[in-house]
């Protein structure tokens, strides 16, 4: 079973940074990696209303990596898109607002 953790804590202001979002996903045990996000995909757009209360968040999913041809590294999050869940690969340099969230193994 996973629950959904928001990624913020009181007293972060308005996002963290990466090393801050990664430390805290193992903390939480929400370091799910692309496998693990893809079943989760699965999951979440064949009940659809079971996770209906999550869209507008992402589900961020820090334990893969990916490094692109300039460089720079990545990490794959879930997104509602209107009608089902997909990923998006965003800069791990980002920062990290209110709006994500970890899954985390009970």
């Amino acid at each position: 079973n996973l629950k959904f953790n928001p990624i913020l804590r009181k007293g972060d202001g308005n996002s963290i940074n990466r090393e801050t979002m990664r430390q805290r996903a193992k903390e939480m045990k929400g370091n799910l990696g692309l496998v693990d996000g893809e079943n989760l995909r699965i999951q979440m757009n064949n009940s659809k209303k079971e996770f209906e209360h999550l869209q507008g968040k992402y589900i961020v999913l820090p334990g893969t990596l990916l490094r692109y041809s300039v460089g720079g590294l990545h990490v794959a999050y879930l997104y509602w898109f209107g009608g089902s869940w997909g990923f998006i690969f965003d800069w791990l340099d980002d920062d990290w607002d209110g709006r994500g969230l970890f899954a985390c193994s009970e």
